[in-house]
């Protein structure tokens, strides 16, 4: 990635994700509508974790909706990276 920066992406076949979802993930309880009605599993706690835990990391976290192409949806965790003194 740009300077001083490395990231990790996992992808993830399952129920699709919208731009809007996209926007919405990291919220704390939120689920998606489509989420909703396929299964009564989670609570909308996951990615708000995960979420925080990379602000306190000096990183971000990234989602990118579906892709049709291949019905995959990408999160990307990005970190800093420590670079050595010249």
């Amino acid at each position: 990635t740009d300077a001083g920066e490395f990231f990790i992406t996992v992808t993830n076949i399952g129920i699709p994700v919208s731009v809007q979802d996209c926007a919405r993930m990291t919220e704390r309880g939120w689920r998606g509508l489509e989420a909703q009605h396929v299964t009564g599993e989670g609570s909308g706690l996951g990615l708000y974790i995960v979420s925080n835990v990379m602000m306190r990391h000096r990183g971000c976290l990234e989602i990118f909706p579906t892709r049709e192409s291949d019905n995959r949806t990408e999160v990307r965790l990005v970190f800093p990276a420590k670079t050595s003194p010249p």
